[in-house]
């Protein structure tokens, strides 16, 4: 275990010590709110920085609702407004996601992951001097794997792999748009504060090939469950309002 969470730090580590011209820095803070067992909302801001951590490229917040109807089933829906560098102005896009988690346990301590995800990104919904919305549909497919071990319970190495399919438009006839490889660790600190590092290597499929090497740090931080029924004690007889189980 101590090998396999000092490679993945290795991993991480090394590439950001290399000059790249293509690299990406990506900042969060997150926010999540369980409302009840199943349900729960999530908050989400996030600054990318690109050239190699100089110059700005994205800001955006977000907001999301998730329901677990089965363990290890996750449906969400998620809202993100972002600000995005487009040269000489930063530009406006709106972004509205539909999400199906699905976990696996395969051994003690090791899961696998899918995620699918469907999303529509768009500027506007009118049109402007004659300038018709910029709108993006895309099919994302993910798999990750996560390993958890009780001799290191605050520290979760991972991998994971995504593909995106363009739906509308479909860019130069391609059938895949992107994909991204990543390795890296969750942290489970004290104080209900959660953490993200990792680091991606992202290779978009356009006139040229365009790759991206993508460092990451996000910290959060976990409420308590809002309606957490209180358990009775043994001794303890039904209140008279209350129903008979």
């Amino acid at each position: 275990m101590r090998i396999l969470i000092f490679t993945a730090l290795i991993v991480i580590i090394c590439p950001a010590m290399a000059q790249n011209k293509d690299a990406l820095l990506w900042t969060g803070l997150e926010v999540d709110l369980p409302v009840t067992k199943d349900f729960g909302l999530k908050m989400e801001t996030q600054t990318r920085l690109k050239s190699n951590f100089t110059q700005l490229a994205t800001l955006y917040g977000e907001l999301g609702a998730g329901y677990e109807p089965i363990n290890d089933l996750r449906f969400s829906l998620t809202y993100r407004y972002s600000r995005k560098d487009k040269g000489d102005y930063f530009g406006n896009e709106n972004r509205f996601c539909t999400n199906v988690r699905y976990k696996i346990d395969v051994v003690k301590g090791l899961d696998l992951r899918f995620r699918a995800r469907y999303q529509v990104a768009f500027n506007r919904l009118t049109v402007v001097n004659d300038i018709a919305p910029e709108t993006k549909n895309v099919f994302r497919f993910a798999g990750s794997l996560k390993y958890k071990n009780k001799e290191f319970k605050r520290i979760i190495p991972f991998v994971s792999a995504e593909l995106f399919f363009p739906l509308d438009p479909v860019l130069n006839g391609d059938k895949l748009d992107t994909w991204r490889a990543r390795i890296g660790i969750d942290l489970d600190l004290p104080k209900r504060i959660t953490g993200t590092i990792f680091y991606m290597y992202e290779h978009e499929n356009r006139s040229y090939d365009n790759i991206n090497h993508i460092y990451c740090i996000t910290l959060g931080y976990e409420f308590k469950r809002l309606n957490k029924k209180k358990k009775k004690k043994k001794d303890e007889k039904p209140r008279l309002n209350e129903p008979e189980k």
